[in-house]
């Protein structure tokens, strides 16, 4: 079912995407966190750990947004089904009392 031109199919989708890129972040970010350096050589594990550091951290940062962008489209969904409900139901009440 479609509304104001939007697939409500489509913005399923896109919130399932978007819950999957969270947890493939997720998974990023805890997996850069669990490595440890040091089997690399004592002149490059310090830089080795900022670098791990880094990614986890921008990966966590993108977990993070990806939720943030999943909810924002399920609200909208969410909102879009209600109104569709409400109007359907409306309609349905106008009909009624026309056939009255």
């Amino acid at each position: 079912m479609s509304t104001q031109g939007l697939e409500y199919n489509s913005l399923r989708g896109a919130v399932r995407d978007w819950r999957s890129v969270r947890e493939r972040m997720t998974t990023l970010s805890s997996d850069m966190a669990g490595y440890d350096p040091g089997g690399l050589p004592a002149s490059v594990q310090g830089e080795a750990q900022r670098f791990l550091d880094s990614w986890s951290d921008l990966a966590a940062e993108s977990a993070d947004l990806a939720g943030g962008y999943a909810d924002a489209v399920q609200a909208t969904l969410d909102d879009f089904t209600g109104e569709d409900e409400l109007s359907a139901s409306e309609i349905g009440d106008l009909e009624g009392s026309v056939r009255g």
